[in-house]
């Protein structure tokens, strides 16, 4: 018995060593990271804002009205550069440091944030606006059942546009997303749908959201389809859990997007006509 007790102490003090030496597993080791940087570039925004975190301090210690870090934007593209001003925010009982950037984002441009602690160490990060897409619906004025093409150029990938399609019925526009729709090819995505496949896809049965009765294509306020979509920088990848904007591979990253909407119009003048009833979308 002596025996077992003799290598089990001699096992856990091996352990014991084993963990004071490897740094990997220390949350505070400051070799292993000194800061984290998160925010999104909008391009059609006034000011953005960058959030910094020292990694050397667990959020319970996070309760400090000024950071040990000097931050800096610049836009790599043309080499301007801004030093930026901490602000404190409160949010869920813990104090976070928010930099506001005013200056004016390009699209298709590459910025980078670099943080810097007083010891000299120092942290950076890299992020790609995305290009102005061109964007076309056709044909204008399509039917109930006519293919109507929505298409972006240039945009890299399916991955990089967050889309949806929203329907206004009693003065309520109703919400859903198409991106498992779009395909895409050479920098060049597209969408190919019918009007009526929209409404079936808007107001179909996994479709909480809505109560009221089955929807035809005529039934619609004033015939109008919204649509509105993010187009995502190439630094937020496909490949990882996606935040609350939708980007994928968005949590806690830096990166750059920008918003836009639009809307389009469906002629329902042809259907069910009063003595013809062949062409009728019900």
């Amino acid at each position: 018995m002596k025996k077992v007790i003799t290598t089990i102490l001699f096992l856990a003090a091996a352990l014991f060593a084993l963990l004071a030496c490897d740094n990997s597993i220390d949350p505070l080791n400051e070799e292993k990271g000194v800061y984290s940087i998160y925010g999104y570039l909008h391009l059609y925004q006034a000011v953005n804002y960058i959030r910094v975190k020292d990694l050397n301090k667990p959020l319970s210690e996070m309760d400090e009205d000024s950071i040990d870090a000097d931050v800096t934007f610049t836009n790599l593209a043309n080499g301007n550069s801004n030093k930026l001003k901490d602000s404190v925010v409160t949010f869920d009982g813990v104090k976070t440091h928010n930099y506001a950037i005013n200056m004016d984002i390009q699209p298709d441009t590459k910025y980078q944030v670099r943080v810097e602690r007083s010891d000299g160490k120092q942290t950076s990060a890299v992020a790609t606006t995305p290009p102005i897409a061109n964007r076309s619906v056709s044909p204008i004025g399509a039917n109930c059942t006519t293919n109507v093409n929505i298409e972006f150029e240039p945009m890299r990938d399916k991955f990089a546009v967050n889309f949806e399609i929203g329907i206004p019925i009693n003065e309520k526009t109703y919400w859903t997303k198409l991106n498992n729709r779009f395909i895409d090819s050479d920098n060049h995505v597209r969408l190919k749908i019918t009007p009526w496949d929209m409404i079936k896809e808007v107001f179909g049965e996994d479709t909480a959201e809505y109560e009221g009765p089955d929807l035809f294509c005529d039934d619609l306020s004033d015939n109008i389809y919204r649509a509105r979509y993010t187009h995502f920088g190439p630094d937020l990848n496909r490949n990882s859990k996606s935040d609350t904007l939708g980007a994928r591979g968005g949590a806690g990253k830096f990166g750059g997007l920008y918003s836009d909407s639009f809307s389009f119009k469906v002629d329902t003048s042809k259907l069910c006509p009063p003595l013809e009833q062949v062409e009728c979308i019900r």
